[in-house]
């Protein structure tokens, strides 16, 4: 099942001021690995004086709650079945220790736009049965774009 690539996006999640959000979130499945080697964040804040979000990559140890996403694949020619899951927009949060953030990071939200396209051997690892997600607190309130892809 290798190199099954997929894609998994939302756009227009809403973000309460000044609140952690983990907007999107994939799931492997128990024995199928991921790496995620592209993110792309844009927000849609029309507001130039806005502070800039707070964004981080978390390995969340619990599900949470989520609104389910079915990320779709990136590879026509691939026959092989898609098996991780994904969520978004949390309304029960998973929990995230201190020691779960991977990586954070500040970013505009006026128009901001982030695409970390991570290169070969620098792709982020989902072991069988894992999580990782993004979640982000904004200083206002503003709506956020999501896009992940990678590959099981």
């Amino acid at each position: 099942m290798a190199g099954n690539r997929f894609v998994a996006s939302k756009e227009s999640i809403a973000l309460t001021a000044a609140t952690a959000k983990t907007c999107l979130m994939v799931t492997a499945a128990s024995n199928v690995g991921l790496k995620i080697n592209r993110i792309k964040i844009g927000f849609d804040s029309a507001t130039s004086t806005n502070q800039p979000a707070l964004v981080e990559y978390v390995r969340p140890t619990s599900a949470g709650t989520f609104t389910s996403l079915t990320p779709v694949k990136d590879d026509p020619a691939n026959n092989d079945t898609l098996q991780l899951t994904a969520g978004h927009t949390a309304s029960a949060e998973p929990t995230i220790g201190s020691s779960d953030v991977m990586q954070r990071f500040h970013m505009p939200v006026y128009q901001g736009l982030y695409d970390d396209r991570l290169g070969f051997g620098a792709e982020i690892p989902v072991p069988g049965g894992g999580r990782w997600g993004i979640r982000i607190t904004s200083p206002s309130a503003v709506n956020v774009s999501i896009t992940v892809l990678g590959e099981e």
